[in-house]
């Protein structure tokens, strides 16, 4: 195991007037909130800064800098207790916060793979409150097992970056030993160990605002508007979670009324697409600037010292937005992404086998949703059939069976070209088509009139 000393974090404690030009910036409606309730020298904030790949949050656990600059858990004997008091109020996980700058990923580690949750934290969002808004002796919401880092976490290139003599440049290049990963799952471990080498001279930041204990007395009357604001975003942001008991009770009666048999492995892709579809779970889509990560700063190490035979392209994880007609989604069996567990009903299957079934029983369920009766108009699922299109890609294509060649991906989805040109640079490398995450993967983008 290659150890990893990741650059220095920083953490200073602040004040509101310190921050409120910031925070005006990202979010004037909390603002005023905030603005009304007029915090004191008692109401402070700690302003967090990370380097890429650091973690926030460990298996539930917050984790905080130290003078040293390291990151470790908020129950390490080195946090000052007067900082675990102001900031260990979630029961030791993180806090309520606000990404100032860059961006952070939720993801749940389980048995080696990664799934990621809810897409990238960007710049301006505020999350963590669910906890402070809940009534005592009342709550439901644990802590779980999730975790959070610095950049994205289920990042990873196109192309292949396991080539051993383009490996052993980048180490000697940029003064690191690198983990030698083949699984895009695991490139994350590679470009994390990039981006903290001595000679990997790149600013990127993850800054975070943490609020401290004093801002949730809610004793306090003059909190009110605050912590409504507060509520209000809470309430948005878990529309679909509310929800998501009726969702399972839809797609059960699905399986029960319009299936005969059905690998339940198969299912539980099905459904999690649906859940793409909706916008309530990520795809992923290439990366076309630098807010998950030095993304411009790993494609010119690629190109320039590990000498990449493709163009550097980026995936990360993205919700999908089908009112935005230029966005796309892609969902990989090479990168499966479900969180139900079911165990397949076939000892051996292919990816074009697997293919054929998840186009076969996604149809099913799109035609549900529209012919059912089950007083679902007028929510999001029920207009995916209409307002999205799935296309399905793989290397032995067949277009009577309507799955394409991965070709036809860099032909017609225009953030292709963009996640090349985050350098600037007009690159005469061919795009990766044989990449194995092409290789079995189904596309969400916004239908056409006509289609």
């Amino acid at each position: 195991m290659i150890f990893l000393k990741l650059k220095a974090a920083a953490l200073e404690e602040v004040t509101w007037p310190d921050v409120k030009a910031q925070v005006q910036a990202l979010d004037p409606q909390l603002f005023e909130a905030i603005e009304e309730f007029g915090p004191n020298s008692r109401h402070t904030l700690f302003k967090v800064s990370y380097p890429y790949g650091a973690e926030i949050l460990k298996n539930g656990v917050f984790q905080v800098p130290i003078a040293s600059g390291e990151v470790v858990p908020i129950t390490d004997d080195r946090v000052p207790d007067v900082i675990r008091k102001k900031l260990g109020y979630n029961n030791l996980s993180n806090p309520v916060a606000w990404i100032l700058k860059g961006s952070a990923e939720f993801f749940l580690n389980h048995m080696g793979n990664t799934f990621p949750f809810s897409g990238m934290i960007k710049k301006g969002r505020l999350f963590g409150t669910l906890l402070v808004l809940s009534e005592k002796g009342i709550d439901l919401h644990p802590n779980f097992l999730w975790s959070l880092t610095a950049g994205a976490r289920s990042m990873f290139s196109l192309a292949k970056v396991s080539e051993v003599v383009g490996l052993n440049r980048l180490e000697k290049h940029f003064q690191v030993n690198l983990p030698k990963e083949s699984e895009y799952q695991d490139q994350w471990n590679l470009f994390r160990a990039l981006a903290n080498a001595p000679g990997f001279d790149d600013p990127w930041r993850c800054e975070v605002l943490f609020f401290s204990d004093a801002w949730f007395d809610w004793s306090d009357k003059k909190s009110a508007m605050f912590k409504l604001s507060l509520h209000e975003k809470a309430w948005r942001a878990t529309e679909f979670w509310r929800n998501q008991f009726l969702w399972d009770v839809v797609y059960s009666v699905f399986k029960q009324e319009k299936v005969v048999k059905v690998n339940p492995a198969i299912a539980d892709i099905v459904r999690q697409i649906s859940l793409i579809a909706a916008g309530v779970q990520p795809g992923f889509a290439p990366l076309h600037n630098d807010d998950a990560g030095p993304i411009s700063a790993f494609q010119k190490a690629l190109i320039d010292v590990y000498k990449i035979e493709y163009q550097p392209i980026f995936m990360g994880s993205q919700l999908f937005a089908y009112e935005d007609p230029n966005d796309a989604v892609y969902y990989s069996l090479e990168y499966p992404i479900s969180l139900s567990f079911s165990p397949s009903s076939k000892k051996v299957s292919t990816k074009i086998a697997d293919l054929l079934e998840i186009k076969y029983l996604l149809t099913k369920y799109l035609n549900f949703l529209k012919t059912s009766k089950l007083n679902i108009e007028g929510t999001r699922f029920y207009d995916v059939p209409t307002r999205v299109s799935f296309h399905f890609f793989h290397h032995m294509a067949n277009e009577g069976e309507r799955i394409f060649s991965p070709e036809n991906i860099f032909k017609e989805d225009a953030n292709f070209e963009d996640a090349v040109n985050v350098l600037g640079e007009d690159l005469s490398l061919s795009y990766p088509v044989n990449s194995n995450f092409l290789n079995g993967c189904m596309r969400l983008s916004q239908k056409h009139q006509g289609a």
